[in-house]
């Protein structure tokens, strides 16, 4: 510290890219300020110690607290150049703060990357593929959507993240269990500070209700183990969009969560041209102004594609992590560079080739068919013989931040819970693509047994 002349203030939400991934490469560009807008465990406490120079704590939760406002007052009081965030729910707060102090921000627009309803509307404004969706706001409009809808089709909250609140519903869906069941998802949420930390006042009381896309890998994939669905990573400079590389999957378990991303995607360069196509007219379509952008869709037959929604951020956990590892790209750099107001220098094109392999690998109660486990279990993880869940090829990275507290008890999947099921993240390396692959299912099918096998070893082993 004390080696730039530029301030940077981190704004840290719920979720979001490793403290320990972050902070260096923050330092690297300016002197460090913290905004904490969540709890913190202590060891993330002391790495803000050794990387920051100084800090603020406000709670989101807490009415009486306009995010907005406290944010500007630590950006002067500190004298930011730049405001960055890498959480879903303080990003309209930054775009607010920035657009107050004129700093390079995601602008006005960034609504419509938070607001599910109103991109859906932007992107069907623009001619862009996505599935028939209707607003609900209650319950009259749920009923009105039945009628509207093919069956089944799926109901999610407009304003959250991480899949928090999705419900399916089909013919023999009780609307009023599916109302409670959502409701009940999103007070767990704002329990662990997961709310909206905007001042806009936006209307996120609705739900978007939108048919299922008909995914699938036809077309696209020839090994069925890949998932339906990508994401583009990318930067967008000054209303410039830059896209930078695909992360693919591993199929999602029902409703929708995630448990493999993987990096790179092993689609041929063709079909990948054509997913940076459409990912650059859906963020072009949006009108950002300078921000990092996630922009996820789905496959379909015929190489067609469906976009599901782009967040005005990185990629969450270490997603941006697997993409330095393989194609030497540093998103978080970049993005905290432009917010500083020093421009970078991007690839022509969108990279393609990466090398080695790596994956984040999301921790779920359930195997990867979705089979839940059979019962609550505490995470023993630094007792886990990591190594044995894997072939000899590859290697498994802990990322302690990522982790729930060492022996917590952890539940069985819950779908609908989306992200609330998560209780840690790791990086896979591997190789190549085929030995991350294999590796990847080989770690989520074994974590119940090995946790199990844990239980059952005298205290202070250790794997």
């Amino acid at each position: 510290m004390g080696h730039s002349a530029k301030k940077l203030l981190w704004v840290i939400g719920a979720g979001g890219a490793p403290f320990e991934y972050v902070l260096p490469r923050l330092a690297e560009r300016a002197d460090v300020y913290a905004f904490i807008a969540t709890k913190v465990s202590a060891y993330q406490e002391s790495l803000l110690q050794q990387w920051c120079v100084d800090a603020v704590n406000v709670d989101p939760t807490d009415p009486s607290t306009d995010i907005t406002d406290a944010l500007v007052r630590a950006a002067r009081r500190f004298g930011a150049d730049g405001i960055v965030t890498f959480s879903e729910l303080p990003v309209l707060a930054v775009a607010e703060a920035c657009q107050t102090l004129g700093l390079p921000g995601p602008g006005p627009n960034a609504r419509l990357a938070r607001d599910k309803w109103l991109m859906r509307k932007r992107w069907a404004e623009a001619g862009l593929p996505g599935p028939k969706f209707v607003r609900v706001e209650n319950s009259q409009d749920l009923e009105a959507a039945t009628r509207a809808l093919r069956m089944p089709f799926l109901l999610k909250p407009s304003g959250r993240g991480g899949g928090i609140g999705q419900q399916i519903i089909d013919a023999s869906t009780s609307l009023e269990r599916v109302l409670h069941d959502l409701d009940t998802e999103l007070e767990q949420a704002t329990r662990r500070g997961i709310v909206e930390y905007s001042s806009a006042r936006l209307d996120f009381a609705h739900c978007v209700a939108e048919e299922i896309i008909e995914s699938t890998t036809d077309s696209w994939y020839d090994d069925p183990r890949y998932g339906d669905y990508l994401s583009v990573e990318g930067i967008v400079a000054n209303g410039v969009y830059h896209p930078i590389c695909i992360t693919g999957r591993l199929p999602t378990l029902p409703s929708f969560a995630e448990t493999v991303a993987l990096s790179p995607c092993v689609l041929s360069e063709e079909l990948q041209r054509k997913v940076e196509k459409l990912a650059a007219a859906a963020v072009d379509a949006l009108g950002l102004g300078t921000c990092a952008t996630h922009t996820e869709l789905k496959l379909m037959s015929g190489e067609r594609m469906c976009l599901l929604e782009t967040a005005a951020r990185t990629a969450g956990s270490t997603a941006t992590a697997i993409a330095e590892a393989v194609f030497g790209i540093d998103m978080i750099g970049l993005y905290t560079s432009e917010a500083l107001g020093v421009p970078q220098t991007y690839p022509e094109r969108m990279l393609v080739e990466g090398k080695g392999a790596a994956a984040v690998v999301y921790l779920i109660g359930a195997d990867s068919a979705g089979k839940p486990w059979a019962s609550e279990l505490p995470f023993t993880w630094r007792r886990l013989s990591w190594g044995e869940l894997v072939s000899p090829a590859s290697r498994v990275e802990i990322i302690p931040s990522q982790m729930a507290e060492d022996g917590a008890v952890v539940a069985p999947y819950h779908p609908g819970g989306g992200a609330l099921n998560n209780f840690g993240s790791v990086v896979l390396h591997s190789p190549d693509p085929e030995t991350l692959l294999a590796d990847s299912y080989r770690l989520v099918d074994g974590l119940e047994a090995a946790l199990r096998a844990c239980q059952s070893q005298p205290d202070g082993a250790t794997g």
